[in-house]
């Protein structure tokens, strides 16, 4: 068995830099959605003007940032695909046609859609509780932009776009955090009914029967029409530092009460990575996820920044990426799974 590690030879990507808060809160993003004036919306649009929409944006991002990749997917294979879908860098349903383009940055830290459900579905990403930065970031993107294009907007609805509930601002904000004492003490519901403006929504980033794998979760914005964007950036900045808060107070009761069992768990988890060699997906969330929580509580030395990329490095299509030889099976998957994660960590086995 042949392994391309893509952990060690650095895709980039938001997990590359430690961020604020980065022990509870993984990630932000911020996504603005705009539409065209003259064009119907990508779900009514016939190709040619589909093909019109992707020449006038394609053209306006050279214009301003002559660094930013257009990609367009038919160049690239379906494993490539599915590897940018689960960064969340392009949505699934996107990955499925070929005739769609779409525009990414070199620190893969900018992600724009094409054609999706609207025109231009434009988001930035940034490690830890960076809102703000991400927000200055996509802000003066989308300024160079209206230079050039002529977004759809209404003096009563904001910005025109295919969902009404994204319209106004266009704006979604999300942070990805992991609660894991929280949810542990059953104290999840009751910090998140007192964390939570009514604007949020809260779901499992990785969903299972039981919640969400790993117990990590996203919050964002469940409207986008009504909101002010700053305003929105700093709600979401506070509820994420309460939710930090919260969970940090339950960590220290963890401590206290469940100290062996925290280290019991995380040692398990890297005598799990250590020594199987069939690593299934969700088995390999489960062990990273305690390893994590025990990094972050000191009682291991692990980089936490490899811990968060090997999250998002260790989901299928990355995995089948990762394996030189062409004949793949579950087997084979879960077996290459296992030695990337061991690898990353160094750990031997």
């Amino acid at each position: 068995m042949t392994i391309n590690n893509p952990v060690l030879n650095d895709i980039p990507g938001w997990f590359r830099t430690k961020g604020k808060e980065n022990d509870v809160v993984l990630s932000s993003r911020v996504r603005l959605s705009r539409n065209l004036t003259g064009f119907l919306f990508p779900n009514k649009m016939e190709i040619r003007d589909e093909d019109k929409v992707k020449i006038l944006i394609s053209e306006a991002f050279g214009m301003i940032d002559q660094s930013m990749n257009i990609i367009s997917l038919a160049d690239i294979s379906s494993i490539e695909r599915r590897m940018l879908a689960e960064r969340s860098l392009i949505s699934q349903d996107f990955t499925l046609d070929k005739h769609k383009s779409f525009i990414l940055s070199k620190d893969q830290r900018v992600a724009c859609m094409i054609n999706e459900h609207d025109h231009l579905r434009m988001s930035v990403f940034e490690s830890g509780l960076g809102l703000k930065y991400a927000y200055n970031t996509i802000d003066l993107l989308e300024s160079k932009l209206e230079k050039i294009l002529d977004f759809a907007v209404s003096l009563e609805f904001g910005y025109l776009n295919e969902n009404i509930r994204n319209s106004g601002t266009g704006m979604k904000v999300s942070v990805m955090v992991h609660l894991p004492a929280l949810v542990r003490l059953s104290l999840f519901d009751r910090a998140i009914k007192s964390s939570l403006e009514k604007e949020f929504t809260v779901k499992g980033f990785l969903g299972n029967e039981d919640g969400s794998l790993g117990d990590l979760y996203q919050i964002s914005n469940g409207i986008a029409i009504g909101a002010d964007e700053k305003e929105l950036i700093e709600k979401l900045s506070q509820t994420s530092l309460k939710l930090a808060t919260f969970e940090r107070q339950a960590r220290d009761e963890l401590i206290e009460r469940r100290k062996i069992e925290i280290e019991d768990r995380m040692y398990r988890s890297i005598g799990l990575i250590s020594n199987c060699r069939l690593l299934g997906s969700g088995e390999a969330i489960k062990a990273l996820t305690d390893l994590r929580l025990g990094i972050a509580l000191g009682f291991s030395d692990f980089d936490i920044g490899i811990v968060d990329s090997l999250i998002i490095m260790s989901q299928k299509a990355h995995i089948q990426f990762a394996i030189v030889d062409k004949k793949i099976d579950n087997v084979l998957l879960d077996e290459s799974r296992s030695k990337i994660i061991r690898e990353s960590l160094n750990i031997s086995n």
